[in-house]
């Protein structure tokens, strides 16, 4: 009888170890299941909205950093556009730029023989008038008087030059058109008029 007593003992005792192994076994899975679990899961989360955030934050930075470059270009573009607006009056005012052209060749001892206003042509944007000049003089004159020319105020384009040899090897004839632009117009002031920009 102690023997079954003993085995009545023992199986209690691994009945208890086994029941206690089973309610530690579930504790720690329902701890799994219902805290480890959900917390590893919001912390994936959270870390993946960190990322996110670290990305919307360098972009934020980087346009942050393209709008002043790009406002800085579109400042320097403005420059550009007053300062050709200077150069570019809004009436051809020919007469004028033929005046002070003809100041310098005397001033590089060109000849001036002949001189006037040929076409007007319109464009989209602007308009433009011819004019010619023709006269007599040293090579090195007249290259002088061009590079002269160009660096007036008024904006002028050569359109032709013309140099021909003659006996005296001193004294070239020439004749040089120039274009001059006028009355322009862009796509900003079209915008100021409620028309869309190009």
């Amino acid at each position: 009888m102690t023997s079954v007593f003993i085995n009545d003992r023992q199986l209690l005792r691994a009945s208890f170890a086994a029941i206690g192994a089973a309610l530690w076994g579930g504790m720690l899975l329902g701890y799994y299941g219902c805290v480890y679990s959900p917390l590893h899961a919001r912390e994936d989360a959270q870390q993946a909205r960190i990322g996110e955030l670290r990305n919307l934050l360098q972009n934020n930075v980087n346009v942050h950093t393209t709008h002043h470059e790009l406002r800085a270009a579109v400042e320097e573009l403005e420059g550009q556009i007053a300062t050709i607006r200077r150069r570019i009056p809004d009436e051809p005012l020919e007469a004028t730029f033929l005046s002070e052209a003809t100041s310098i060749a005397h001033e590089e001892q060109l000849r001036i023989d002949d001189f006037g206003r040929l076409s007007i042509e319109t464009f989209p944007n602007y308009s433009e008038v011819d004019v010619v000049l023709q006269g007599e003089g040293s090579y090195t004159s007249i290259c002088r008087f061009v590079h002269r020319v160009s660096q007036l105020d008024r904006l002028s384009t050569v359109r032709q030059l013309s140099i021909e040899s003659d006996l005296d090897e001193n004294r070239y004839p020439f004749e040089v058109v120039y274009s001059l632009q006028f009355a322009m117009t862009s796509a900003i002031d079209n915008a100021t008029n409620g028309e869309a920009p190009l």
